[in-house]
């Protein structure tokens, strides 16, 4: 996450704590940072997650690639069989304090502080991973290579890196490569589709219609996504604007699997249908 220092004096900890500020799950989660608190370098967003329905608090756009990614990982997930995340909880405190400031003297670093005051370590985002027989965590850190490549955030790292090692979990990292300019177009155009209200205005089952008329042409892989509309449109009598967003949610929630990192959906080039889940 990139963002400035900020100062909260050991009576704001207590307080925040008090609140149950990172403490929670599902909607009842509350982030240490809202979006309030934080001075960002980056642009801040509040997005209701498709996962767990909960406004979440993104600090910089980075941040909100990785919870598209999060969200598009989770239906390739439930469409593999393989699990499902269930929850994500963005800006983590890493408590209690005094653990990170055991963990820092013992790897020999100096532990965050602003103005002489140590500062509660927060993960930026927490999914909650629920497999077939056990569920786990998955602690991200979200920083751009510019940051992520700077010794003091490494160090940084080390210490979340540690605080999650002894819980048992992995710290994953996400930067800019991990979901690129074509993926980040994608999900903006068919994530809505995930929405349960999305589809009150259209006809009753569309999505299923379209899927069983159109599925058999859309594998042959030669056919765009107009050319698959045009035909829809014929057979079924629905609007082609009807079957192209009927189309998205089939693709957003991966009943037509397709790799969404390097296809362009907006792109005149035939639509390809690939299993793809990402790791």
């Amino acid at each position: 996450m990139s963002r400035r220092a900020h100062y909260l004096s050991l009576d704001d900890i207590l307080r925040r704590i008090k609140e149950d500020r990172g403490a929670g799950q599902g909607l009842a989660y509350r982030p240490w940072f809202e979006i309030k608190d934080v001075p960002s370098l980056g642009r801040r967003h509040r997005i209701r997650c498709s996962v767990n329905g909960r406004v979440v608090h993104l600090l910089s756009d980075l941040e909100g690639d990785c919870l598209h990614f999060g969200e598009y990982t989770d239906q390739c997930l439930r469409r593999a069989g393989v699990g499902r995340y269930t929850d994500v909880r963005e800006q983590y405190p890493l408590l209690p304090l005094e653990e990170t400031w055991l963990i820092a003297r013992e790897l020999g670093i100096r532990h965050p502080a602003v103005r002489g005051q140590k500062i509660v370590m927060t993960t930026d985002m927490v999914w909650t991973y629920e497999r077939t027989n056990d569920t786990v965590l998955v602690p991200v850190s979200v920083k751009y290579l510019r940051d992520k490549n700077n010794p003091r955030s490494q160090q940084k790292a080390a210490i979340e890196a540690e605080y999650w090692r002894r819980r048992g979990y992995v710290l994953e990292h996400h930067d800019e490569t991990c979901a690129g300019r074509i993926f980040r177009k994608n999900w903006t155009l068919i994530r809505p589709t995930l929405r349960p209200e999305f589809f009150k205005s259209f006809p009753s089952g569309i999505v299923q219609a379209v899927d069983e008329c159109l599925r058999k042409p859309a594998l042959g892989g030669r056919l765009r996504l107009t050319d698959l509309a045009a035909i829809g449109a014929r057979r079924l009598g629905y609007s082609k604007g009807q079957v192209i967003t009927a189309i998205h949610r089939l693709i957003a929630d991966q009943t037509w699997p397709t790799d969404l990192m390097s296809q362009s959906l907006v792109s005149l080039e035939p639509l390809i249908l690939t299993p793809n889940t990402p790791s």
